[in-house]
């Protein structure tokens, strides 16, 4: 089966597995299945991403243990929080689906012995505490809190490790499912590892973090490993299946973080018409960062299937938005992307916290009693807090190193300030973590061994994760908090401290990385990588006067106890119910088109108008069309777009030895005019394709070669032609346009200027063509007599009035024997649609005026371009000239029953279903490759300027 076989059916075998998938889902809650496969087996360790620091920010929460054994549900602490869900999800309206890398529960098997020795095996589902969570806190707030009232919430996500068989899976869906709204996705150990630890841990989360990944690893093994990204991929075919199995029509997806990238474009496969969001709480880097990655557009393409992509601050929005554009050659619009003819939007979506839970904290007496504790140790003493996970992104080294710098050169704060490092064990054990502890350790040991006394430390360094109840205590005693990170998206603990200091309104030190660029006006900021700057900010912190502090405090925590987590969810859940109105609105306002059928076929759209028919009289047969002998047919073939890839060079873009034989056999036919359009000059067409046989369109339409001929005859009005000093106008500022912009190249041919931006920046080169587009209007060009056109990365000035479809016109004028089969392989510019419209009016009989055919010279069209063909009409009063020739009189000449097949080479959908499509370049060659095969039996040899055999 061939590339475009399997793009035919592609979407109705995916939809095929869509509802495959849901019967599965109701014989799940029958009875368990019975399929086969192997039991996942369990891993080590959590997902590696660098969770944030507030695992042990939030208070805990009572377990719930769930029993599958024997199919019998039990549960000792029971969560009402989704009890509407409680007899399943599969009839349910619209709901909201979220994606999570994985779910706040996991699984325990317990082995117990009877009396008499028997050994009993029972797998219990626990849900985890929210500082067991490795995720961020607002997963558990979804799920208990109940934020989207009006809207069903079902959380799709890995459980974690496990060793169930394949029954147990099942009774772990289905319970899980009608209890809790979760779907658990069931991953290998070997698979979760390779994928969270191997791919996220060791490639993606660095490099989004500012850490590209050496050359060599330390054992001199490539850094990159494809059989980590392969299983980063497969884990989400897994994410993707459980995701069909829960989904139904009008459901909105919300995935979330850097650990699913690839599961939009993976559900979008298997599910039409879906609206899917998209949320990265990781920072995203700059497009020069983001490049490093071998695999960085295959993330990008992931990630775009999304319709909605939100990210925690305006930076990251930038930087996606500009890898999106030199990487997959996006088109920038209002508001987002456009990508494969689908608009994408993106939007900036900060996070912030729940501070009803710290509120809460700090006024219980638990954390009151701890607060009194800490005021009788630390008497007199100025703390300053820092709060971090101990991996290389946070800058805990630097902070270090700044303390110690304060402390050298403020001597008067030597026994008098103090600081608490927290450092959270990182999620994973690695060569760097064990390094960057050590180098910790020892910068602790030296600070303290220098300026310590028998009864004062300078550094209290904390090397676990506090409890909530030390941790609110130690928020509210600080008087500093120092967050350091030297690469971050989300700081929320600076929103945590911020919220404690409720009363005493103590200072931030911020770093400029942090992320929390909204609390900037609030806090001291300052460069990590400045150890100077840091140290000279701790004294500016110590003596802050107490209204500017209070100043300041106010309105960062104004700003807190505002846009808080819950509001960042519905906003973003908000936008993305707007973004799928509107989208629901656009597919019933189009016809409903399959896209399979606009695919062009040669057997079934081609062959039928070339071949001889063997027999058969009915009408109704493709077999049946026979051609008069007087007729002939008509090949438009696009270069541009179709036969190449467009590039600025001509010389990059010069015919293959297979194309041009592809050519001259298609031209072998006697019966077959072949023309090959394309914007470059007479010249280098001539050059490119100097067999007569092929007929040439230069310069858009502004001159032809005919078949058998060797002129050239311009289809540009005589008034124009003779005065071209439009030209010296405005090449001044194309090619001062084209100086100062790198990569840019100047095109000047007879007729049409171009300038090419197709090999410059992406952003610098498109913002130079707008501006230059701007400057010709300003200019007075939009009262000369041209056109000026930008599509594809490249701005063209050419004649006003000229197109392809005032060449194509003339063509089938000068054509002695009318065609009764047209075929025309285009791209999808602005002129092409033109033409499209224009063949598409051929067919129409009742449009067509009944214009004598003996007319020998006739004016120009009155309107060029236009897709309403009644609107091609003659000009009888213009100067005889090639021109001249309308299409009026060539439609009229045609014969009654003309066939017409346009196919539009593009990643877009076919506008109408007479229209053709084709998806690629690739495609658009071997299709044309395949319809000159069906004239492989004629013989044929070069022909160079001197026609040996011409028809009448």
């Amino acid at each position: 089966m061939n590339q475009d076989t399997v793009q035919l059916h592609e979407e109705e075998i995916l939809e095929q597995i869509q509802n495959l998938q849901r019967k599965l889902l109701e014989l799940r809650t029958k009875q368990p299945s019975s399929k086969e496969s192997s039991s996942s087996n369990a891993s080590t360790r959590a997902t590696s991403k660098g969770v944030s620091e507030t695992d042990g920010s939030l208070p805990s929460e009572p377990q719930t243990r769930l029993s599958i054994d024997s199919g019998v549900m039990s549960t000792r602490h029971h969560d009402n929080a989704h009890a509407n869900l409680s007899n399943g999800t599969t009839n349910l309206g619209s709901k909201l689906i979220v994606i999570i890398p994985q779910l706040p529960f996991r699984i325990q098997r317990d082995i117990t012995i009877d009396h008499d020795g028997t050994a009993t095996s029972s797998v219990s589902i626990l849900s985890t505490s929210r500082t067991e969570n490795t995720q961020l806190p607002f997963i558990s707030a979804i799920r208990q809190d109940n934020w989207f009232p009006d809207r069903p919430v079902v959380l799709v996500g890995w459980i974690g490790p496990s060793d169930l068989d394949v029954s147990e899976e099942e009774k772990c869906r289905q319970l899980m499912l009608e209890q809790y709204s979760c779907m658990p996705v069931f991953l290998g150990s070997e698979l979760a590892n390779m994928a969270f630890d191997g791919f996220v841990g060791d490639v993606l989360s660095p490099l989004f973090h500012y850490v590209p990944p050496s050359l060599r690893s330390i054992r001199g093994e490539q850094a990159f490993n494809l059989r980590d990204w392969s299983a980063y991929v497969a884990a989400q075919n897994k994410y993707a299946e459980a995701v069909v199995g829960v989904y139904e029509h009008s459901d909105l997806i919300w995935v979330y973080d850097i650990e699913l990238m690839m599961l939009p474009s993976l559900l979008r496969k298997r599910i039409r018409d879906v609206t899917i969001g998209f949320y990265l709480s990781t920072p995203f880097p700059s497009s020069e960062i983001f490049r490093i990655l071998p695999v960085r557009k295959d993330v990008l393409e992931g990630v775009l299937a999304a319709d909605l992509i939100a990210f925690h601050s305006s930076d990251y929005v930038n930087h996606f938005q500009s890898a999106s554009i030199r990487l997959l050659g996006c088109e920038v619009v209002h508001g987002g992307l456009v990508y494969n003819g689908r608009t994408v939007l993106l939007g900036t979506h900060p996070m912030g916290i729940d501070p009803t839970k710290i509120l809460q904290g700090i006024d219980s007496p638990e954390v009151k009693l701890e607060i009194d504790d800490l005021e009788s140790k630390f008497q007199g003493k100025k703390i300053f807090l820092a709060v971090d996970r101990l991996n290389y992104t946070k800058g805990v080294p630097n902070k270090l190193l700044a303390f110690e710098s304060f402390l050298k050169t403020r001597p008067e704060w030597k026994e008098k300030a103090v600081l608490a490092l927290i450092a959270v064990p990182s999620l994973k054990e690695s060569d760097e973590y064990k390094q960057l502890r050590l180098k910790v350790q020892e910068l602790v040991s030296r600070i303290n061994g220098t300026f310590g006394t028998l009864d004062h430390s300078p550094i209290v360094f904390i090397n676990q994760k506090l409890n909530f109840v030390d941790l609110c205590a130690l928020y509210v005693r600080a008087d500093v908090a120092v967050v350091t990170s030297l690469r971050d998206s989300i700081s929320l603990i600076s929103l945590e401290y911020i919220t404690a200091q409720r009363d005493k309104h103590g200072v931030l030190i911020l770093s400029e990385f942090a992320g929390s660029f909204h609390l900037a006006q609030s806090s001291v900021q300052v460069n990590p990588w400045n150890i100077e700057e840091l140290a000279d900010a701790f004294e500016e912190a110590l003596r802050m006067s107490s209204h500017e502090r209070e100043a300041k405090h106010q309105t960062a925590y104004q700003y807190v106890c505002t846009y808080t987590a819950q509001f960042w969810a519905r906003s973003f859940v908000q936008d993305l119910e707007a973004l799928d109105n509107q989208l629901v609105q656009e597919r019933y306002a189009k016809p409903k088109m399959s896209t399979s059928a606009t695919l062009l076929s040669v057997e079934n759209d081609v062959k039928p108008f070339v071949a001889v028919p063997t027999g058969g009289t009915s009408t109704d047969s493709p077999a049946s069309f026979s051609p008069s002998p007087s007729s002939s047919r008509l090949f438009l073939l696009d270069y541009e777009d179709v036969l190449c890839v467009p590039r600025s060079v001509p010389e990059l873009v010069r015919p293959s030895h297979g194309i041009s034989q592809c050519l001259l056999r298609l031209a072998s036919d006697r019966q077959n005019k072949v023309f090959v359009m394309s914007g470059r000059s007479a010249q280098i067409l001539e050059s490119w394709f100097p067999d007569v046989r092929i007929g040439l369109i230069a310069e858009y339409g502004c001159k032809l070669r005919m078949p058998d001929e060797t002129i050239w005859r311009s289809t540009v009005p005589d008034s124009i032609d003779k005065d071209m000093s439009w030209r010296e106008a405005v090449l001044p500022m194309l090619q001062y346009t084209t100086d100062r912009c790198p990569g840019c190249y100047l095109e000047v041919k007879d007729h049409v200027i171009s300038f090419y931006f197709m090999d410059s920046s992406p952003v610098y080169g498109s913002w130079h063509a707008k501006e230059l587009k701007a400057d010709l209007l300003e200019t007075g060009a939009d009262a000369l007599p041209i056109e000026i056109s930008s599509d594809h990365k490249k701005v063209e000035i050419r004649p006003a009035g000229i197109s392809k479809v005032l060449a194509v016109q003339n063509i089938i004028a000068l054509m002695p024997r009318k065609p009764s089969f047209l075929f025309a392989i285009c791209g999808d510019e602005k002129m092409d649609e033109d033409l499209y419209a224009f063949l598409s009016s051929l067919t129409d009989k009742e449009s067509l005026r009944p214009i004598s055919s003996t007319i020998d010279t006739i004016g120009l069209p009155s309107r060029i371009g236009t897709s309403d063909p009644s609107t091609f009409a003659p000009n009888l009063t213009s100067a005889p000239s090639l021109a001249s020739f309308a299409s009026a009189v060539s439609i009229s000449s045609m014969e009654k029953d003309v066939n017409v097949v346009t196919c539009c080479v593009s990643n877009k959908s076919g506008k109408s279903n007479s229209m053709r499509r084709l998806p690629n370049i690739e495609s658009a060659t071997e299709k044309i490759r395949e319809i000159s095969l069906l004239f492989s039996n004629q013989e044929f040899r070069t022909h160079r300027h001197h026609p040996s055999w011409m028809s009448g």
